[in-house]
């Protein structure tokens, strides 16, 4: 048998999926596929493996996030997505001569410093292993696991200073928020309402819960938080996808408390979240009751250069990271 690498089109959409769905075991429709790779703001880039019949048998590709600051906008990490061969394929060579290590190096070559300049992901053990071996997969340092047992729910409208309330859709306003963000030297794929309503549209297993805190006095939004579970899981435990925390100290901590009395009531007993060094908030993390966790990262933060300036597993203290800029949940 003999395969050919080519661009992803979306022709090749439902094809993949079919196969996307025998390597995985679960169904991912054509709606969803385009949703996550058309529909995503910076665009995304793929290749695929067809046999000698153009069965699509193997996948490679990632959503682009254009990152701002430093004086370097325009610097482009590729958020890796579903990496698989079809099982029945899987012992077509071995080692690089595999079809992942073909498809791997094929992306590379295609887009790699020129498109695209890193590739980054948060990814299980099981998969890194493989990954450091054939496709150049290297730990990303300077990412922390956080979290914080949540209290019983209490009443906490004596001591609101502004709004907490779900949202929908992020607006324009999460815009101007993102822009008053403290200055750093940190490097951020913005949190533009595009990003954010395309990185947290429903999905299957996935439940995410949006929230937007309005300051009372100064009026307007001061922060938002993404509280995200998986639809496999108890709910018991949450996550922090993505926030922007008020810069106000007494602002911060009113919406912070609102936010546990909210999750609270929803019967979350542990709040988890993964930030790299370079997001402003871990400094205030731990005024908030959050702790680093003692227990390893439950994914592996991986990365792979495509330009040689970006050779540096320290880029988690210099690019804004959390799991909104992951695929994980």
């Amino acid at each position: 048998m003999s395969f050919r690498i080519v661009a992803m089109n979306d022709g090749l959409v439902e094809s993949v999926c079919v196969a996307f769905e025998r390597a995985f075991g679960e169904a991912r429709s054509p709606d969803v596929w385009r949703q996550i790779y058309r529909d995503s703001p910076d665009g995304s880039l793929g290749v695929v493996c067809l046999d000698d019949a153009n069965v699509v048998v193997g996948h490679y590709g990632a959503t682009l996030q254009r990152l701002a600051g430093m004086g370097r906008d325009g610097v482009v990490f590729g958020q890796i997505r579903d990496v698989f061969t079809h099982p029945a394929v899987r012992g077509a060579g071995t080692g690089r001569g595999s079809l992942v290590a073909r498809l791997g190096r094929e992306f590379k070559e295609r887009y790699g410093g020129r498109d695209l300049h890193v590739i980054f992901g948060f990814l299980s053990e099981r998969h890194f292993r493989p990954g450091a071996r054939l496709l150049e997969y290297r730990r990303l340092a300077g990412i922390e696991l956080w979290s914080r047992e949540v209290p019983p729910p209490v009443n906490v409208a004596a001591a609101r200073l502004g709004a907490f309330v779900p949202l929908a859709r992020f607006g324009d306003e999460v815009n101007a928020l993102w822009a008053r963000r403290p200055a750093t030297a940190t490097m951020a794929a913005p949190r533009t309402a595009a990003f954010l309503n395309w990185r947290f549209a429903p999905r299957p297993y996935r439940n995410y819960r949006c929230f937007r805190y309005d300051s009372f006095l100064a009026g307007g939004m001061a922060g938002y938080v993404v509280v995200a579970q998986s639809g496999h899981e108890a709910g018991h435990e949450a996550w922090l996808a993505d926030f922007r925390l008020p810069d106000d100290p007494d602002l911060r901590l009113d919406m912070w408390h609102q936010l546990l009395d909210r999750i609270a009531r929803a019967g979350v007993r542990r709040l988890t979240m993964i930030a790299s060094a370079a997001v402003p908030e871990t400094a205030c993390l731990g005024s908030l009751g959050c702790v680093p966790a003692a227990a390893q990262l439950p994914w592996v933060p991986a990365y792979v250069p495509y330009a040689p300036e970006w050779r540096d597993s320290e880029l988690g203290r210099v690019v804004h990271l959390t799991m909104a800029d992951g695929d994980i949940l």
